[in-house]
């Protein structure tokens, strides 16, 4: 009973910050889900201590958030700029780990190499909404909005799969570079294949029902929510990667038929509202989860005598400057060899810099890297 009064409380803060969000357009919707949530652990007469499996956390909040993404996102922009997508997607992501991971364990010894190296995958992954955000707020080139929604997409997955291989590591105490590589590119190119052909899987079911003269919104509707569980789950049975199958099964979007007509256009309208309102829930959830634990989370680290709260601060703002350095300079990077590729004889100048800066500060972490978080304990 405790467990349904609680979801049902995240729920309707959820629902309360939907409204606050009309009233006060100026304040992200997250952040106003961090103070609610942060409001309901002031307000209860317990500590809410939430510990939640690391496996259904992932595919309960993430499998659907991804595959939402993917089924949304501008494949033709996606492809068009294919190359620095993959450069931050999985490059930035891999040397965020290793920047990261060696920092902290060089700070504080007392943290295994590779739980820094896994702190630092959590770490690398950006969020989508924060770009919506962004493009509201300030002017932002389609190159460079296209570019951070794309790399949102895929780094979720990377930033996921490397998380995973470094707490593995982290926990068992052994790491083989050539078993790792191995295993990586089996889960890489495993979960797109099975994100591929389950993808197709579901188009075929979905033609046949339709052959019988089922036009249903509802069992087209529902099939569609349960696409991203359902290829999570056989793909991590399989010991590929669910999340990139996710993806590739969003990217694909087989599930969604090419022909158009009234019953197509219907179940598209009703589609497109279900997706839109269980992406909030679940992006609500996860931020409001964060407020509810930040007490518990603060407690015991400024009451802990390991490390003095001083040198914690500056952990924490020294853990930031080396997180957007390392952004800034890896997208300055990318920008130049753009520069030189479109214009030889233009100077890298001023709006290069603006640009890179706009998509360093417009990659802040979301929903992902906390829902990633949790997992650590």
């Amino acid at each position: 009973m405790e467990a349904l009064m609680l979801a049902l409380l995240l729920l309707a803060a959820v629902l309360v910050s939907s409204v606050i969000d009309q009233l006060v357009p100026k304040i992200s919707s997250p952040l106003i889900q961090i103070l609610l949530g942060l409001g309901i652990a002031l307000l209860a007469s317990s500590q809410i201590k939430i510990e939640l499996d690391d496996k259904l956390f992932l595919v309960l909040f993430i499998a659907p958030l991804l595959y939402d993404e993917a089924k949304n996102i501008d494949k033709a922009s996606l492809w068009r700029n294919r190359k620095p997508v993959l450069s931050l997607a999985i490059g930035l992501v891999l040397a965020t780990a290793l920047v990261v991971g060696f920092a902290v364990h060089w700070l504080v010894p007392s943290i295994s190499l590779f739980a820094a190296f896994a702190l630092g995958a959590a770490l690398g992954p950006t969020d989508a909404v924060a770009v919506a955000s962004l493009s509201k707020e300030t002017s932002i080139s389609s190159r460079s909005k296209s570019i951070l929604e794309g790399e949102s997409l895929i780094n979720d997955a990377s930033g996921i799969v490397a998380f995973q291989f470094a707490i593995a590591a982290a926990v068992t105490g052994t790491f083989s570079l050539v078993d790792a590589t191995a295993d990586f590119l089996f889960s890489f190119f495993g979960g797109i294949l099975m994100g591929i052909a389950l993808g197709y899987l579901g188009n075929f079911l979905v033609r046949k029902v339709r052959s019988w003269g089922l036009e249903n919104t509802t069992f087209h509707v529902l099939f569609e929510v349960f696409t991203p569980f359902i290829v999570y789950l056989v793909a991590n049975a399989l010991h590929t990667s669910g999340i990139l199958a996710v993806v590739a099964a969003g990217l694909v979007n087989v599930i969604s038929p090419r022909v158009i007509g009234p019953s197509i256009s219907r179940m598209n309208i009703v589609s497109t509202s279900v997706w839109r309102v269980l992406s909030f829930a679940l992006n609500g959830v996860v931020f409001v989860l964060l407020g509810t634990q930040l007490p518990l989370a603060f407690q015991g680290t400024w009451e802990s005598t390991a490390v003095s709260n001083d040198k914690l601060i500056a952990y924490v703002l020294g853990l930031a400057f080396i997180v957007i350095f390392a952004r800034f300079v890896w997208v300055m990077a990318m920008e130049w060899v753009h520069s030189r590729a479109e214009r030889a004889d233009r100077p890298f100048g001023l709006e290069n810099v603006r640009t890179a800066a706009v998509m360093t500060l417009g990659g802040p972490k979301g929903a992902i890297t906390l829902a990633v978080a949790f997992t650590i304990s």
